[in-house]
């Protein structure tokens, strides 16, 4: 598989780094990890204006221009420090559009030696889908990434890697008509809108919300309905709040907008009108939800580059994995706690096994910590990662069950907002997984090997741990107490059985 930007197969992130020279902004992010999860070791943003009155004047503007020129280069720079070993340059809607565009390019070319690829208005919606897939690359619905001079549309086939249609329109806040009052710009809206014929078959579906336009609504709505986990990524609404929402800022003046807080400043200003296009377009299409995505252009150019092999890996457990061999004291425990386990949830549903396996990898990660301390520290350290293909639900879960595994219990803080995300199911499962892993972990202290030796099945009243005679040493008081807890857990009695070696 060839990639558009990055040209061959990405089987590693370490070193690879994306250059987004956007209408608002010029950015740069630089990525180490797995390919299928890098994480962001650096990035940086300068809102240098590019697409600033584009639609009056056809052309970049000067001063624009020079900024953009500035932190390009400085950005060349830090890519050489860095020693960024593969590099994307990707510019959208404003040098696409404007008149002095490819001269711009030859003098970024000139003044730093990048090597801008300038993307088609399909392209672009294209990358943003794939950034959504990068997350989950099983996502259905459709896609939407609000620029400072187009608007993508991309419609997802729920095959991974496979866009169905994609579309660009300049309906970005920098290309709309700023003469419009509110009701003449919906109508402006409306029309351009209508002329995307497949949006009407999306009613019911998902809707993803991309850009930092769109995810300034969803800092906002957290702030206003303090809720505490303060993460836009997979964020979700139901449409009919978003709608009234959208619908109340869509009319605010410009010094209202002004007065917003839990929005950046640089945001306030073009929140009404940013509302107002997220508005008629759920009007629109009509979606069942909204989720809003912390991802877009940029890792659509990462996931654009991956292998089909890796494409299909699950995002989470790469990461949590990874995660786990730099950080747990004994290699291959997080595999082995996971198969140790098995037996206690045989039927468990596909996501309950995935959240199982991605957890065991991090089941050992706060072992540097101090005791008094290690499980509210491994709760709140997961509960924040930038771990990617899990929504807030999850998140908290995989929180919980890592908590469970230091503490033994889950209450206090975990509860408050498991309370909110989770069913009582939801957490009694959780809590038998973190139970488990705990018990795992007292067996052996870490070490993968002595698992299979000491198997643990469940029966109708019994959960039986089962240690060769010769490892009688491994069983004790410490050991009965967790094996208790955790058949405790499964509402039936706890048994050490010794056999034969």
């Amino acid at each position: 598989m060839s990639s558009l930007v990055l040209r061959t197969p990405l089987d590693h992130a370490e070193g690879v780094a994306v250059v987004d020279i956007g209408s608002n902004s010029v950015r740069l992010v630089v990525y180490d990890g797995p390919a299928r999860s890098p994480l962001p070791k650096y990035n940086e943003k300068i809102l240098c204006g590019l697409g600033r009155n584009l639609a009056e004047t056809g052309e970049l503007p000067p001063e624009a221009v020079i900024d953009a020129l500035q932190t390009l280069e400085r950005f060349s720079e830090l890519v050489r420090l860095m020693r960024v070993k593969r590099l994307a340059v990707v510019a959208t809607a404003a040098v696409r559009d404007a008149k002095n565009g490819p001269d711009f390019v030859r003098r970024v070319r000139k003044r730093t030696g990048f090597e801008i690829t300038v993307l088609s208005g399909e392209e672009e919606a294209r990358f943003a889908a794939l950034g959504v897939m990068f997350d989950d690359h099983d996502a259905t619905g459709f896609v939407g990434d609000l620029g400072g001079g187009s608007l993508e549309l991309a419609r997802l086939t729920g095959r991974v890697g496979h866009i169905e249609e994609a579309v660009s329109l300049s309906l970005g806040p920098q290309r709309l008509p700023a003469a419009l009052e509110r009701e003449a710009l919906a109508r402006f809206l409306d029309q351009r809108l209508q002329a995307v014929s497949w949006l009407r078959e999306m009613s019911g579906q998902t809707f993803h919300a991309v850009g930092g336009a769109w995810r300034a609504l969803a800092k906002l709505h957290i702030e206003r309905t303090a809720y505490p986990l303060h993460i836009v990524q997979n964020y979700t609404l139901d449409t009919q709040t978003v709608l009234g929402l959208s619908e109340e800022l869509s009319r605010l003046s410009r010094e209202e907008a002004l007065r917003l807080s839990g929005v950046s400043s640089k945001r306030r200003a073009m929140m009404p009108v940013t509302a107002l296009t997220l508005n008629r377009l759920l009007r629109l299409a009509r979606p069942e939800r909204v989720v809003f995505s912390a991802h877009g252009l940029r890792e659509g150019v990462l996931f654009d580059g991956l292998s089909e092999r890796d494409r299909n890996k699950d995002p989470l457990v790469t990461a949590c994995a990874d995660m786990g061999r730099r950080e747990n004291r004994f290699p291959g425990i997080g595999k082995a706690v996971f198969r140790w386990m098995a037996p206690l949830f045989i039927g468990e549903s596909p996501e309950w096994k995935r959240l199982r396996k991605a957890s065991a990898h991090i089941s050992d990660v706060a072992w540097r910590l101090h005791p008094d301390y290690r499980d509210g520290q491994a709760y709140r350290r997961i509960l924040r990662s930038p771990v990617m293909g899990v929504d807030h639900r999850q998140r908290c879960l995989l929180a919980m069950i890592v908590y469970a595994r230091y503490s033994g219990g889950v209450a206090g803080k975990p509860m408050e907002l498991a309370n909110m995300l989770c069913t009582p199911e939801d957490i009694e499962k959780a809590l038998r997984i973190g139970l488990a892993m705990r018990l795992a972990h007292t067996l052996t202290g870490g070490v993968a090997a002595m698992l299979n030796r000491m198997p643990v099945r469940l029966d109708r009243r019994h959960l039986v741990l089962t240690l060769p005679g010769s490892m009688r040493a491994f069983a004790g008081a410490v050991v009965d107490r967790r094996l208790k807890a955790l058949a405790d857990a499964f509402g039936v009695d706890s048994l050490v059985a010794f056999e034969a070696d």
